[in-house]
């Protein structure tokens, strides 16, 4: 009896936290147009399914009129064909988020047993966002390796879109085994499944190709796995408890984090007991060890240290300012260039719990409207941990509320399409927890009238009889969405296919197009992709005079280029160093659109801005030369009443000052430096700020165009 009160008072801290987190969700759930007719209808189900002789029996007896693995299978065919039929559908056959186009950028390299992309010269016309330059040359992805090595098969064998129905129908079975495993009940069980199968957000997140359904899928193999082995210990159940909760560390950090210690929890006091061998703990970690492994050997390849994550030295490099995307509190966290909105939300006194706070429930109130229809379903999933207690019940909803709360460290939040991804791995465990509070409430609600199979039916046809009010407008907004970030993406390699171009330049617009076609692994020097905004071309026909040049405008015009290759020189078009290739030290850079900021034309509309610069900040760019020879050097760029001066040099060798203070702001030319020898490849740009004008008022600059042009003679 002690322990049943101990249990019921840690579900009402689990669901208080997990009020707390949703109110925003529930104060929105308040004001929803839809939630009346919803409620009607649920109210309207029930009373029938009561009320109508065996009808509420009769449904539950449907549900469990095929065996249970006939029925398992047939939920994971038609999870894994919603996700084909969205991906086919409305998605045009491709991925819609960035992040999704690195993973498929990634999964190819590991097809080709390669943890970083080979970067062909000149390499600032492979920069681009998610990528970052490594101490080893190549590049690397922001992401770590785990979900990409699952990718990696289906991208070698070209049915990418074949992963994502592997992951959905993945994401049935294991859903069914954890709530079996908490519930101990057949028809809830089943019941959990059939709750969140018609969602939008189950199907966008298996359909774009993101790791959140995957570590949701391997976090519901890994509890149900860890619940098992609390009664029956075994070594194959400890290994694949292993592999699961390694391979969700290698696909998200975090998230690993979270799963150990929910895992943790749930076996500490068998361990304590002595009811569970020391020498399984050994297993799991010895089976969960490669995963990790190859997290740090990536990491090493692209930061020169195994602890330090890639992702972390991308923003340091890319944005401002430097630390802005460790987890954590304080004023340097938040990324001014990338999420600029959810920075100027902190205030002057950066990210701090109430932001966290805010940012947690904006999360999760949203988690819940997207996978139950509303927040308020999601928090009475909760209330059945504390009405109906049990361990296994804390322990599914310690991983919610655990997943929530340490996302609360990370300040960005919901996305467009996929709203609150971050925590969709937490959707098989409420999932699990409401059906079975549908289940129990069923069976106190039962009295002499009615039997509990027929209150426990009842219960579930209102809860789908509230869902037929909501998911037509769920998929209706969802499909809209997804069209509008599809439509404009281009399928590159199919319609390379159609053009027959085996051999060339191609010049792609978009750049999550560029970066889902990008295979130098099979393209070679043959066929080189490249992201181009129509500006910076000249460097590389340099290096591939033999190649013609094809310009992709959309998906279905690609335009020949037929003038000859330039000759000998250099035309660097500073701003593609951002994010990849810049090394900043003391000052940040990024992006400037100098024609929709100040109406000042430079080389494509683009320049690299510096800024926020200290005494002797220095920014680095690397830059590749087709030729070798002597060389004279100037910078073009824009100057103005805020710019500052600095010193230019190539591999430690000085060139000219850069001036950038000018009465008004305006395009300028820097002088041509002395004639300087260099070997073709690799070389250093440097640009180290000076004591600025006396007039100026700053000491920021605007780098446009680093010219390079052969001498002959004397």
């Amino acid at each position: 009896m002690k322990r049943r009160w101990v249990e019921r008072a840690a579900g009402g801290a689990l669901l208080l936290a997990w009020t707390a987190f949703s109110w925003a969700g529930l104060k929105t759930d308040a004001h929803d147009a839809l939630l009346p007719q919803g409620l009607a209808a649920l109210a309207v189900a029930v009373a029938a399914g009561v009320l109508i002789p065996r009808a509420g029996e009769m449904f539950r007896r449907a549900v469990l009129a095929l065996p249970a693995w006939v029925f398992v299978a047939v939920a994971a065919v038609v999870s894994g064909a919603v996700t084909a039929w969205l991906w086919r559908g409305v998605m045009h056959g491709q991925v819609i988020s960035g992040d999704a186009c690195i993973y498929i950028l990634q999964g190819r390299a590991l097809g080709h047993l390669d943890l970083a992309i080979p970067v062909s010269a000149p390499r600032l016309a492979s920069s681009v966002k998610f990528l970052v330059e490594g101490r080893d040359g190549r590049f690397h992805s922001v992401f770590v390796p785990g979900y990409p090595l699952f990718l990696a098969p289906f991208v070698r064998l070209g049915v990418p879109w074949l992963s994502g129905m592997v992951v959905g129908a993945a994401l049935a079975v294991a859903q069914y085994l954890l709530a079996r495993a908490v519930t101990r009940e057949e028809f809830t069980a089943r019941l959990s499944l059939l709750l969140v199968m018609p969602t939008f957000a189950r199907a966008v997140e298996t359909s774009d190709l993101l790791s959140h359904a995957f570590v949701g899928t391997l976090s519901a193999f890994a509890v149900a796995l860890a619940l098992g082995l609390r009664a029956a210990p075994h070594w194959r159940r400890a290994a694949l408890l292993g592999v699961c909760v390694g391979w969700v560390f290698s696909a998200r950090m975090l998230d690993g984090f979270v799963l150990a210690a929910v895992v943790t929890a749930a076996l500490g006091g068998a361990v304590v007991a002595r009811r569970f061998p020391w020498k399984l703990i050994g297993v799991g970690v010895l089976a969960g060890l490669p995963f990790i492994v190859m997290v740090g050997v990536q990491q090493h390849g692209a930061t020169g240290d195994f602890r330090k994550a890639a992702v972390l030295e991308y923003a340091n490099r890319s944005d401002h300012p430097r630390g802005c995307l460790r987890l954590g509190f304080g004023r340097e966290i938040g990324c001014s260039l990338e999420h600029p909105g959810e920075r100027r939300s902190f205030g002057p006194d950066g990210y701090t719990p109430d932001d966290a706070f805010r940012i947690v429930s904006e999360r999760t109130g949203l988690f819940g409207q997207e996978n139950f229809f509303g927040a308020w379903i999601a928090v009475l999933a909760f209330l059945g941990v504390v009405v109906f207690p049990s361990t296994e019940a804390l322990v599914a909803a310690l991983y919610a509320v655990g997943l929530t709360t340490a996302y609360g460290l990370f300040y960005y939040g919901n996305g467009i399409v996929h709203g609150a991804r971050h925590v969709f791995p937490a959707m098989p465990f409420v999932a699990a927890l409401l059906a079975r509070a549908l289940g129990e409430a069923g069976a106190a609600a039962a009295r002499r009238r009615w039997s509990r199979e027929q209150c426990q039916g009842a219960l579930a046809l209102g809860y789908f009889a509230l869902g037929a009010v909501f998911v037509p407008g769920m998929w209706r907004e969802g499909r809209r969405k997804v069209k509008r970030v599809a439509d404009p993406r281009i399928a590159i390699r199919p319609l390379m296919a159609r053009e027959h171009i085996t051999r060339g330049i191609v010049l792609i617009p978009d750049v999550h197009s560029y970066l889902e076609a990008l295979d130098p692994w099979t393209d070679g020097r043959e066929r080189v992709l490249v992201y181009s905004d129509n500006a910076g071309e000249a460097d590389l026909r340099r290096h591939h005079p033999e190649l013609r040049v094809f310009m992709v405008i959309d998906e279905r015009t690609v335009l020949r280029v037929g003038s000859s290759a330039p000759g000998p020189g250099l035309r660097l078009e500073m701003e593609l160093a951002w994010p990849s290739l810049q090394r900043p030290i003391g000052l940040s850079a990024g992006i400037i659109h100098t024609l929709e900021c100040c109406l000042i034309p430079t080389s494509g509309q683009r320049a690299l801005r510096v800024f926020a610069v200290e005494p002797g900040g220095r920014l680095g760019v690397p830059f590749d030369l087709a030729y070798p020879g002597r060389y004279r050097f100037r910078m073009n760029g824009v100057v103005g009443v805020d710019q500052g001066r600095f010193q230019l040099s190539v591999d430690g060798h000085g060139l000219t000052v850069w001036e950038g203070y000018a009465p008004r702001p305006a395009p300028a030319q820097g002088e041509w430096s002395a004639p300087y020898e260099l070997t073709a490849g690799r070389h250093w740009l440097v640009a180290r700020a000076l004591r600025r004008d006396p007039a100026s008022r700053g000491d920021d600059a605007m780098f446009d165009v680093f010219e390079g042009e052969l001498v002959t003679g004397e």
